[in-house]
């Protein structure tokens, strides 16, 4: 339960990567939640061009699909017409990317003919490593004939965090859905727990969550009181639990005033 199956670098631009192990638990309750929320089935394939050494890469693209008895369809990188020509021709459900993935998608559909758009299976996309536009968000719906955006939120401490459920229609924009995996709590600066819609530090907690970091004392960087992780970004809740990220306070850069 407790082997280290991988052993990935932060994903954090701006600040000095750390060295995060994931156990061989973490990795299979991670593919095991991201294949329930999304309601994958054995008929269901994904059209994986993430890399694989990603931790959303691992457990969204390749992990979850074995699980729930389907399949993945690797590309060997990411290429606009080599996206629609896969999507064809393996008939795939779904697929996960960046925001500039989405975008080079919704443009290359846009430089077509609208008769002839390739037809996909396409049934929900997942979004990753940033904020999704909600204008390209609303554009992949149409490219897709009404497909769901899951704009979901994990990071490699933890993955997943939240996505919206299967059959969002975009009605709650900016959001990041609901907890699929860990507790997820919005904490003041005192280390209370904020009302709902009040914006405070993301924090989340449970078995998902890393134990520490390599090379330093478990629960030690990023822990609070209470088994609290403290992500780095800020955000709030809603009433019905939707979180919405709305900034980042940990390895920013403060250049004349300006974050």
């Amino acid at each position: 339960k407790n082997r280290t199956a991988l052993v990935l670098h932060t994903s954090g631009s701006t600040g000095k990567k750390k060295i995060v192990p994931i156990s061989l638990h973490q990795l299979v309750l991670g593919a095991t939640a991201i294949g329930a929320s999304s309601g994958l089935g054995s008929d269901d394939v994904c059209l994986n061009f993430m890399p694989l050494f990603h931790v959303g890469g691992i457990c969204r693209n390749l992990l979850a699909p074995i699980f729930a008895g389907g399949s993945t369809v690797a590309m060997p990188f990411f290429d606009a017409d080599d996206f629609w020509q896969t999507a064809v021709q393996k008939q795939c459900t779904w697929y996960y990317g960046a925001p500039t993935m989405h975008l080079l998608v919704v443009n290359s559909a846009k430089a077509m003919p609208t008769d002839q758009i390739p037809e996909t299976k396409i049934r929900f996309i997942a979004n990753a490593a940033g904020p999704l536009l909600p204008s390209v968000a609303i554009e992949l719906r149409k490219v897709f004939n009404g497909a769901a955006v899951l704009t979901s939120y994990g990071m490699t401490e933890c993955m997943p965090i939240s996505c919206p459920p299967m059959g969002y229609a975009l009605e709650r924009p900016g959001t990041s859905g609901r907890s699929i995996g860990p507790e997820i709590g919005i904490i003041d600066d005192s280390g209370n727990l904020c009302p709902s819609g009040a914006v405070g530090n993301i924090m989340v907690r449970g078995p998902l969550v890393l134990t520490g970091y390599e090379g330093e004392a478990p629960g030690s960087s990023g822990f609070e009181p209470g088994g609290w992780f403290n992500t780095g970004d800020m955000g709030r809740m809603d009433d019905d639990g939707y979180l919405y990220v709305t900034g980042r306070t940990k390895e920013v850069i403060n250049r004349g005033g300006e974050i």
